[in-house]
């Protein structure tokens, strides 16, 4: 007989019915397929499990009885003893509440994905017959913990934890030997099954669940090192809220740096290292090769376009789908389209108590890179919860950061930008001279930081139609170009300048001056279209004209509804498009004789424009802003103030100023609108 043939045959005689195992686990997937590895990844970042403490000589480990392995057979069998006493060996049991088993169609053996990696890391898949010591896995560890124990790989990773209270004679007997032995596998007994009641889940009913996991191959086993004491590196994810750390960057995640270890340390991705955080400017790279996959309770850094899956790290949150406070922070990451990861090895939050400047010192330890979003984690991540406090400090925070940002280019004369030939080739350079003017280096729109005095300029389109979109970047966040060929384009949020003031009537202030506020909503990006005669034109403003407003005449402008603006505790904010959600918000807090005014009013004077940079402005230039063709401009009234409970008096009607009030404060149309830089010096790069 031929040796395919003879193989042939004992695949045959050893086909026998699959059995299920003992969690419910989807049907329908073919392992290697995308929706298995989704499936795997999820199970596999469940390290929430439960758990039991017993003794090697527990019945459930014998087959209901002790049993010692006291030598080998010749034939390489155990021999065994089950008499006597066996030694007080500690021992755990991690059962997971998934798992992801697969059957082989020709033996109908099952395999578990989660089985079969820990028995290639070093681990002994426990044979049908005898419970086996498992040999030492150089590496893992368990640690006592606050509310039970974790397992713990090589790289620092929680594998497993579990909540119980250990009793004092299994610590011991651990602290005595130095080691646990481990077992971990979805048939355990461990778990009480749905439905049934703790008395009535029997030893034997374990055992039985025991044995099933043994004899298909379900349970690996090895012998760990025991701490007393959690790891002294840090081990716990800590994700933060945006603009946590003082500054306004974007939800933060930390991550352990033994998580990355494995992956050749966070180097390998390109992380920058944070000593100089809040002490001086500096860029925070992108990460190279990383994406962040955000779920409602899971974040995993994942290689983007790995068709293996490309998992890293992730992280599981214990609340689960419900929590309020993970869904805040996941609609967070996808408005900003990117999170900030900070790996360390300290712990970022060793106590509730924790103050800010312990959270900056780690931080300052640590290294750091800007991780973007994958589409899937934008698109599906839950619309933000109207939060009307948190809104308006995030906007105060926004405009402060603009200020800061904006007020360090008034000691720039010029600046330096860099067009490849092939943004030349989508866009003329007769149009690329007169609109590159319109774009101000504020903060890279890939990671978000200061622009400085240099930047790359990139085009993508043709979006709906014949429209390109110009856009600022570091060099190496995104060298000049156009979109790539796989079409993926990581976009910041652009920075928005304003100022308030007044048209004064007379060189002083007075009584008949109206205020007005200017704002440029696109600092760093320019909507281009293509106009009848064959040039461009500057489209960036079209959503704000769609809302009521018009180009600057001179005139006084027009009424508009489609804006709110609220006037609270000194503070001005601008909301586009009163009647839906997710617009333009804009915070400011206008000077004392702008409030005086604007309560006089009940209203003011908006203009929108990309020619100017308003918080460079002087008081003199305001004019040309409702001047200037290239503006839309409007009237916009202050919405009432909240209704007390018992009638008060009558506050009166928002109105517009009338025109014997405005006569005296015409707009000059001789004034043009401020430059508050020369032009930027153009250059080529190939």
């Amino acid at each position: 007989m031929g040796k395919a043939a003879r193989n042939k045959r004992n695949r045959r005689s050893q086909t026998r019915p699959a059995e299920q195992p003992g969690q419910n686990v989807t049907a329908g997937f073919r392992s290697g397929t995308p929706e298995f590895r989704e499936l795997f990844d999820r199970i596999a970042a469940e390290t929430e499990m439960p758990c039991r403490a017993t003794f090697m000589d527990d019945p459930l480990l014998g087959n209901g009885r002790p049993s010692i392995v006291t030598g080998t057979a010749p034939d390489g069998g155990l021999i065994t003893e089950t008499g006597g006493h066996a030694d007080r060996v500690p021992v755990l049991l991690f059962e997971p509440t998934q798992c992801a088993a697969l059957v082989d169609p020709v033996t109908g053996a099952w395999h578990e994905p989660r089985i079969n990696s820990l028995v290639a890391a070093g681990w002994q898949r426990v044979p049908p017959q005898f419970v086996m010591a498992g040999l030492p896995a150089d590496g893992w560890g368990l640690h006592r913990t606050a509310t039970g124990v974790r397992l713990t790989d090589p790289y620092g990773c929680t594998y497993a934890e579990g909540r119980l209270t250990l009793d004092p004679e299994w610590v011991s007997a651990a602290v005595s030997t130095g080691s646990v032995m481990v077992l971990v596998g979805p048939s355990l007994g461990v778990r009480i099954p749905d439905g049934r009641a703790p008395q009535s889940y029997t030893p034997r009913d374990r055992a039985a669940k025991f044995n099933y996991g043994r004899r298909n191959g379900l349970i690996a086993a090895a012998t760990v090192l025991w701490h007393t004491s959690p790891p002294d590196e840090t081990t716990d994810w800590v994700l933060l809220v945006e603009g946590a750390l003082g500054l306004p960057t974007p939800p933060i995640a930390y991550v352990p740096a033994l998580n990355l270890k494995k992956h050749g340390g966070p180097q390998a991705f390109g992380f920058a290292d944070l000593a100089g955080f809040g002490r001086e400017p500096m860029q925070i790279p992108v990460a190279r090769g990383l994406a962040a996959r955000i779920t409602d309770v899971d974040v995993d850094l994942i290689r983007p376009g790995d068709e293996t899956g490309g998992f890293v790290v992730g992280y599981r949150n214990s609340g689960g789908p419900g929590d309020e406070t993970f869904a805040a922070w996941r609609a967070a990451a996808a408005r900003h389209g990117r999170i900030l990861v900070i790996t360390g090895s300290r712990h970022i939050l060793p106590g509730p108590d924790t103050d800010l400047t312990h959270i900056v010192d780690v931080v300052r330890s640590s290294r750091g890179a800007v991780v973007p979003l994958t589409s899937e984690s934008v698109r599906q991540a839950p619309a933000r919860p109207p939060q009307a406090e948190l809104a308006a400090e995030g906007d105060d925070d926004l405009a402060e950061y603009s200020e800061l940002l904006t007020g360090k280019l008034r000691s720039l004369d010029s600046f330096q930008v860099f067009i490849a030939n092939e943004v030349s080739d989508l866009i003329d350079r007769e149009g690329l001279a007169r609109w590159v003017t319109n774009l101000w280096p504020v903060a890279c729109q890939t990671c978000g930081e200061p622009l400085g005095t240099k930047a790359d300029i990139s085009a993508d389109g043709p979006i709906t139609g014949s429209k390109v979109l110009l856009s600022m970047h570091h060099s190496a966040c995104r060298p000049s170009g156009i979109t790539p060929s796989d079409g993926y384009v990581q976009m910041n949020r652009p920075t928005s300048s304003l100022v308030a003031g007044c048209l004064a009537a007379a060189e002083t202030a007075g009584a008949r001056d109206f205020p007005v506020m200017v704002i440029n909503p696109s600092c760093e990006q320019l909507l281009l279209e293509h106009d009848s005669a064959g040039g461009w034109r500057n489209a960036t403003l079209d959503e704000f004209a769609e809302l009521g407003l018009r180009p600057a005449t001179g005139d006084f402008p027009p009424p508009t509804r489609q804006i709110r603006v609220d006037l609270r505790d000194d503070r001005l904010t601008v909301t586009i498009g009163a009647d839906s959600t997710g617009g333009p918000t804009w915070a400011i807090s206008p000077p004392p004789h702008v409030r005086e005014q604007l309560l006089r009013y009940r209203g003011f004077a908006i203009s929108l424009t990309t020619k100017a940079l308003p918080a460079l402005l002087a008081p003199e230039d305001l004019p040309g802003a409702f001047n200037d063709p290239e503006a839309v401009v409007g009237w916009v009234n202050l919405a009432p103030p909240p209704r007390p409970r018992r009638p008060a008096i009558r506050l009166p009607w928002p109105r517009a100023p009338h025109s014997a009030e405005t006569s005296g404060a015409e707009v000059h149309r001789a004034t043009e609108l401020h430059q508050a830089r020369r032009p930027p010096r153009e250059t080529t790069r190939p």
